[in-house]
């Protein structure tokens, strides 16, 4: 794995091989593609299904915060495979306070019984 410096912490950036952690190459590449794609369906219709964003133009001067897609392979006790799983992550780590945003945001578990 290679390692850089990002605002003085220590990033690993990922190589791929771990077959439980695929990158999108890999996960292109895979047997399994289809199954990758509904994950990914999945958890795009989630965001959507709980109005997560709104998608707006990006104002003059300013950058997109960037986003990428995080994949795991879910197994159970036997080492079967039990789900894929995608995930969207932020690199909120590129945000500057005062610029791209002006409070620090927690979001809470919508918990309904």
């Amino acid at each position: 794995m290679a390692a850089r410096t990002v605002g003085g912490t220590r990033r690993v950036k990922k190589q791929g091989g771990d077959p439980d952690n695929p990158t999108l190459s890999e996960v292109m590449q895979s047997p399994d593609v289809k199954r990758w794609i509904d994950a990914i369906d999945t958890e795009l219709g989630g965001l959507k299904e709980n109005k997560v964003y709104v998608v707006s133009e990006v104002p003059a001067g300013r950058k997109a915060i960037p986003s990428k897609l995080v994949f795991k392979v879910k197994r159970g006790p036997n080492n079967e495979i039990v789900k894929f799983k995608a995930r969207v992550v932020v690199q909120g780590f590129r945000q500057r306070q005062g610029v791209d945003y002006g409070m620090s945001y927690a979001p809470v578990a919508n918990a309904t019984v």
